[in-house]
C-alpha cells in the first residue's frame, strides 16, 4: 500500500486527526521529530508509512531513518539499498514532503561499538576513512538517491561508535587520542555539508557525537566544537541515556560542550534495550503512557526527536501526547493528554485502550507509576475491607477495571483503526488479561471471606439473602488465585509494574489472617439496617420494608467480618 493510500485509511478510520498548521507555527520547538534509532528489527514499510501518516496529522515536522540494524545505513553503510527499498523509500519522502515532514535519512560509518545481528546480505563495510576524499564522495554518493527523492536534509550519527581510527592516513591528519577522533568528525561533517550545499543550497544536516549524553565537557567534545560547522545540528540524549528531565542549566553546559544549541534524541517509549534487541517477539516492556516534560526546555534545546519503540502502531498513543507538548508546552498536562488520545484513537474502544496503555503506563522518566486507575481502585477496596464494610462497591468498580483490561483485545480488535495496534500488542494484550484474571481472583478471594449480602426491590419491599463465609469456597478461591498468579508469574512480559503483584500479596496477608478465625467467621451471621436487628431464617433470607430505602444494611460474621450495603431506591417492579 502506497503512503497516499495509507494516509487516506487512517484519515477515514480516525487515526489521523487533522492538526491545526497553526498550531504546530506556535510551537517553540523548530524540530518536532521521530528517530527510528532502536536496535532490533526495523520497522516494515507499512509501519514508517503508517507513522508518517500519523506524524503528519499532530504536527511533527522530520523523520530520521537510522534503525541500528538496517545493514545499509550501518553495518553495510557503503553499500547502496537494494532498488525496491530505495524505491519506498523514494515514496515516503514525497509524502512526507507534501506533509511538511522533512525525511531523513542516516548513515553510520564509524566502527560500530555493538556488532550487527542482523545477518549480513554482503560484506561488512570498513570504517570510515574522515580524511580520505574519496570517502566522502562515497557517503555524497549514498545521498544522492535520497537527494534526487526529494531529500534536503541528512544525518550522519557517531552514536555506539569506537573512538578510534581505523586508518593510518586519519592518524597522520588528525593525529592520536579522542580528542583528535571527535576533531576528526567535526571536520569531515563540515566538508560534507558545504559539498552538499554546492548540490542544494538549502540542505541541512544533523548529528549526534560520540559523547551524546551529560552536561560535562570531554576531550572528544572539545574537538568536536572546534571544528565543525556551526550550521551543523548536534542531538543530546540528556543527562542521562534515557529520557528524564533535565534543566535549561543542562541544556546550556551541553550546548557550550558542543558550541550551539542541541537537539534532543528522546530515548523515552524505545524499548530495545527491554528486549527487542534480540527480537521483537522477546520484548518485556511496552510504553504507552503520557510525555512527561515539562517548561524547562523551552528555549533550552532546538526540539526534540522521539526514539521509538520497535512496534510502531504502539507509538501513536503515547506519540500523541508528545505531540500536545510541543505545540503548547506551558500548558501541557499529560494526564489530560493522555485521556484526550486515548478517545480520540480508540473511539468507542477508548475505554479499553485507556484501561490497557494504563497497566503499560511507565516509562523511563516515571518508573514505577503503572496502572494508576488500578492501583486507586485496589486501594480503595484494602481500606474499605478491613473498616466499615462498606468494600462491595469498591469491588464492583475495581472489577470493571479489571474487565476492561481482560476484554480489551476484544474490544480494541472490533475497531478496523486499531487492527495493526492490536496485532503488534497482541502478546501484551494477552498477558494484560491473564493479570486481569490474577486481580479478578484475588477479589473473588476477599469476597468469599466476608459474609455475602444482596437486598432486591420486591412488590412490597425488599428480599434479600446473608450468608456466613464458607470455609470450603474460600479455600477454592484460594486454589483459584494461585493458578492465576503462577501463570501471571510465567510470563516474562511486564503489565502492572508491580502493582498486581503488589495487590495479591496484600490480598494473601488478609487472607493469612481470617484463616485463624475463620472457624468463627463461618459459624453465624447477623444483621442490621441502620444499627437495628433484622430477623434473619435459617437459610439467611431476609424481607425488609419500603421504608429500609437508602438506608445501611450490615451483616456480620461470627469472627467480625462485615459486608455492608446500601438498599436501593424503591419503586414499583416491572
Amino acid at each position: 500500500m502506497g503512503a497516499g493510500r495509507v494516509a487516506a485509511a487512517l484519515l477515514a478510520l480516525g487515526m489521523l486527526a487533522a492538526f491545526p498548521g497553526a498550531a504546530a507555527a506556535r510551537s517553540p520547538f523548530a524540530w518536532r521529530g521521530v528517530i527510528e534509532g532502536p536496535y532490533g528489527r526495523p520497522w516494515d514499510v507499512g509501519q514508517r508509512q503508517g507513522m508518517l501518516a500519523f506524524m503528519a496529522g499532530r504536527g511533527f515536522n522530520a523523520y530520521v531513518h537510522a534503525p541500528k540494524e538496517d545493514l545499509y545505513q550501518r553495518a553495510q553503510w557503503r553499500d547502496p539499498y537494494p532498488a525496491a527499498q530505495q524505491a519506498a523509500f523514494d515514496r515516503e519522502i514525497a509524502f512526507a514532503k507534501r506533509h511538511g515532514i522533512r525525511w531523513v535519512p542516516n548513515l553510520s560509518p564509524g566502527a560500530p561499538a555493538i556488532p550487527p545481528r542482523a545477518e549480513l546480505t554482503g560484506r561488512l563495510s570498513a570504517p570510515l576513512c574522515y580524511s580520505c576524499p574519496a570517502d566522502l564522495g562515497v557517503v555524497l554518493g549514498r545521498f544522492e538517491r535520497f537527494r534526487r527523492a526529494g531529500a534536503r536534509t541528512f544525518m550522519v550519527s557517531f552514536d555506539d561508535v569506537r573512538k578510534q581510527f581505523a586508518r593510518a592516513e586519519d592518524l597522520e591528519a588528525y593525529g592520536p587520542g579522542e580528542e583528535a577522533y571527535g576533531r576528526a568528525n567535526g571536520d569531515f561533517l563540515t566538508r560534507l555539508l558545504r559539498a552538499l550545499r554546492k548540490r542544494d543550497a538549502g540542505a541541512r544536516l544533523l548529528t549526534v557525537g560520540a559523547d551524546y549524553l551529560g552536561t560535562h565537557d570531554t576531550p572528544y567534545l572539545r574537538g568536536l566544537r572546534v571544528s565543525l560547522d556551526p550550521d551543523v545540528e548536534v542531538m543530546w540524549t540528556g543527562p542521562g541515556l534515557f529520557s528524564q528531565s533535565f534543566t535549561a542549566r543542562d541544556a546550556k553546559a551541553y550546548g557550550r560542550a558542543i558550541g550551539r544549541v542541541p537537539l534532543v534524541w528522546d530515548n523515552w517509549t524505545v524499548n530495545d534495550y527491554e528486549g527487542n534487541a534480540g527480537g521483537a517477539d522477546r520484548t518485556q516492556r511496552i510504553h504507552l503512557g503520557p510525555y512527561r516534560r515539562g517548561r524547562e526546555a523551552v528555549g533550552a534545546v532546538r526540539g526534540f526527536f522521539l526514539n521509538p519503540m520497535n512496534e510502531a502502531t504502539l507509538n501513536t498513543l503515547p506519540f500523541f501526547t508528545a505531540a500536545d507538548y510541543f505545540t503548547a508546552p506551558a500548558s501541557y498536562r499529560p494526564r489530560a493528554s493522555f485521556l484526550r488520545a486515548a478517545k480520540q484513537l480508540g473511539g468507542s474502544a477508548a475505554a479499553g485502550l485507556r484501561a490497557f496503555a494504563e497497566v503499560n503506563y511507565s516509562d523511563p522518566f516515571e518508573r514505577g507509576d503503572d496502572a494508576p486507575t488500578f492501583s486507586a481502585r485496589a486501594r480503595a477496596l484494602q481500606r474499605s475491607y478491613s473498616r466499615g464494610g462498606r468494600w462491595p462497591a469498591r469491588a464492583k468498580a475495581l472489577e470493571r477495571e479489571l474487565e476492561l483490561v481482560r476484554r480489551a483485545e476484544l474490544q480494541l480488535g472490533a475497531r478496523p483503526a486499531l487492527r495493526r495496534f492490536v496485532a503488534e500488542g497482541r502478546p501484551f494484550l494477552r498477558a494484560a488479561a491473564r493479570a486481569a484474571r490474577t486481580g479478578e481472583a484475588a477479589v473473588a478471594l476477599l469476597a468469599a471471606e466476608r459474609p455475602s449480602l444482596t437486598a432486591r426491590r420486591a412488590h412490597r419491599g425488599f428480599t434479600g439473602r446473608a450468608v456466613a463465609p464458607a470455609v470450603g469456597d474460600a479455600a477454592a478461591s484460594r486454589a483459584e488465585l494461585a493458578g492465576r498468579r503462577r501463570a501471571m508469574g510465567a510470563d516474562f512480559r511486564e503489565t502492572y509494574g508491580d502493582r498486581m503483584e503488589t495487590f495479591v500479596a496484600a490480598v494473601l496477608e488478609l487472607d493469612a489472617g481470617w484463616k485463624a478465625t475463620a472457624g468463627r467467621a463461618a459459624r453465624r451471621v447477623s444483621l442490621t439496617l441502620d444499627g437495628r436487628p433484622v430477623e434473619v431464617a435459617g437459610d439467611g433470607r431476609f424481607a425488609l420494608p419500603r421504608s429500609a430505602a437508602g438506608k445501611l444494611l450490615v451483616a456480620l460474621d461470627g469472627a467480625g467480618g462485615r459486608t455492608t450495603v446500601r438498599v436501593g431506591r424503591w419503586s414499583t417492579p416491572a
